[in-house]
């Protein structure tokens, strides 16, 4: 709900200053990054079994109809009697009043809404914890439905613990712990600390996993090799419009990066 209401300000203060853009961004980041890429996601393990989280749920989707309605009218009028006609679907703190009509219905006030700003701050931290873990299985094409160890220190696992079912759920983990002296695993950065994932692979992957990474080594040299060439030519530097050069220059670099990368992978 913390998303909703700062989303409801930021649209609040848009119109009240006639920037009609900066609302439409506010009603657009709240509905498709925030309620449809996470809260949708998150609650799928548990919302058919939670009366409180039903409740919440269609709270947030009239709240973002209503904040849609000045925008595309049609589709929320056609929508409304689908969603009213759930039972209570009431959050104390959230003030709203139901017309026949998405037009006539009062603008939703959520100024007595208590949200709990400690657990939506852990919540985003495990946000970008399962957004490492997910990069790093796509990196290293784990499959989907495998389940791996994720390792992490005290402090991030404190701080994200609270939400377990959740980083288990959307990140395909198996085990979340913290990280002891013998940990061992591919080490992944997340907010400048190191976590490592296990358990990424059966033999067979690992085996497959080892030969694509030493292909990717190999043309990466290769790539980084020609970028350096290509440095090198005093003509190509002198000659060659300002642009072009740099933008040598920022892939050498990235090529060099993920060159690195591929190694550790390798060698782990």
């Amino acid at each position: 709900m913390s998303k909703v209401v700062v989303a409801v300000q930021k649209v609040d203060a848009a119109l009240a200053e006639y920037k009609f853009t900066l609302a439409v961004e506010a009603v657009y980041d709240v509905l498709w990054r925030d309620f449809c890429d996470w809260y949708l996601e998150a609650i799928k393990p548990t919302v058919k079994e939670s009366p409180q989280q039903q409740r919440v749920l269609l709270t947030i989707v009239d709240v973002i109809t209503r904040l849609l309605q000045p925008i595309c009218p049609f589709v929320t009028e056609a929508m409304w009697s689908h969603i009213h006609s759930f039972s209570d679907g009431g959050v104390e703190g959230v003030s709203m009043t139901t017309e026949s009509l998405a037009a006539t219905s009062s603008w939703p006030d959520l100024s007595g809404l208590k949200i709990d700003f400690e657990t939506a701050s852990t919540f985003e931290k495990a946000q970008v914890l399962i957004s490492s873990i997910r990069g790093a299985r796509a990196s290293h094409k784990v499959a989907m439905k495998r389940k791996i160890d994720v390792l992490v220190p005290e402090e991030m696992y404190l701080e994200t613990v609270e939400h377990l079912l959740i980083i288990e759920y959307l990140a395909g983990v198996r085990v979340l712990d913290q990280i002891t002296p013998t940990s061992d695993g591919f080490a992944v950065l997340v907010d400048g600390k190191t976590i490592l994932l296990a358990n990424m692979f059966d033999e067979a992957e690992a085996a497959e996993n080892n030969t694509r990474l030493a292909e990717e080594v190999a043309t990466l040299e290769k790539k980084v090799a020609g970028f350096k060439g290509r440095l090198a030519n005093d003509s190509y530097v002198n000659n060659a419009p300002g642009h072009v050069v740099q933008e040598t220059k920022d892939m050498l670099a990235q090529c060099e990066t993920e060159l690195v990368a591929a190694k550790e992978a390798l060698s782990q």
